[in-house]
């Protein structure tokens, strides 16, 4: 029997793989509460997607956003225009 992963197109595992690393490069400069209560969800047309646990740790990253575009923008393996953020 073949596994799942076998079936599905390269461009979802480089795009899994992007989320992953878009995450990591965040996790680097966010504190260790926020680091448990957010997830990278979606990259779509520049515009990075955060899924956070309550509307406190959303205001709180939000207020920062500006600092994690110029984070990962900084690495320049992709650009990012706007965070936007939805509530688990």
């Amino acid at each position: 029997m073949k596994k799942i992963s076998s079936f599905l197109p390269q461009h979802v595992i480089n795009k899994r793989d992007l989320l992953v690393k878009i995450t990591h490069d965040l996790h680097e400069i966010m504190s260790n509460e926020i680091k448990k209560n957010i997830t990278v969800i979606s990259f779509k047309d520049h515009i990075l997607t955060i899924s956070c646990d309550d509307s406190s740790m959303a205001t709180l990253v939000r207020f920062e956003k500006h600092h994690y575009i110029t984070h990962i923008n900084s690495k320049k393996y992709i650009r990012i225009d706007d965070i936007k953020f939805c509530l688990n």
